[in-house]
């Protein structure tokens, strides 16, 4: 019995980490010395990372320096440094939030902090460019409806579904 609980496990693992791996949002999991103990497959495709180097057991620092090509605080060395040490004492602090993060090729991506038992921290990732471009269409879609309205000689009056 005992050995078939040990399979099942073992098993459960496995599709634990096929599924965290299958999912779009790029996850890492700190231990209390912030060092990776989960990196999934959408992490390294974010941030343009050879999964060779940096793999699980790695600090955090080394993650950063692994995507400092992708990072816009990746150019000057001292400013580097300013960041990376800011990233590090947000991670420690364990304060759950979220917060915008450029890259070089335009991209943005939202990270998100949660703390978990042990000291561990969730990191999470998720590409928000998308819809940041769309968001910025709508705005220019309005603007230049509020242009045409303005210029209209006649009085415009639009309603909303619910008149």
């Amino acid at each position: 019995a005992q050995d078939q609980h040990a399979a099942a496990t073992s098993e459960a693992l496995v599709n634990l980490r096929l599924m965290v791996d299958s999912m779009p949002i790029g996850v890492v999991v700190l231990d209390a010395d912030l060092k990776a103990e989960i990196i999934n497959r959408a992490f390294y495709d974010f941030w343009k990372i050879d999964p060779r180097r940096a793999t699980v057991g790695c600090g955090f620092r080394e993650l950063m320096e692994a995507s400092r090509d992708a990072d816009p605080y990746g150019v000057d060395e001292a400013e580097w440094q300013r960041h990376i040490a800011q990233r590090e004492a947000e991670i420690r602090a364990g304060l759950a939030g979220s917060r915008q993060l450029p890259r070089n090729d335009g991209r943005t991506l939202i990270a998100s902090l949660a703390p978990l038992a042990g000291s561990k921290r969730l990191i999470s990732y998720v590409d928000i460019t998308d819809m940041k471009h769309r968001e910025t269409e709508a705005d220019d879609a309005r603007k230049n409806l509020a242009t045409v309205l303005e210029s209209l000689p006649a009085g415009v009056i639009i309603y909303d579904r619910d008149d």
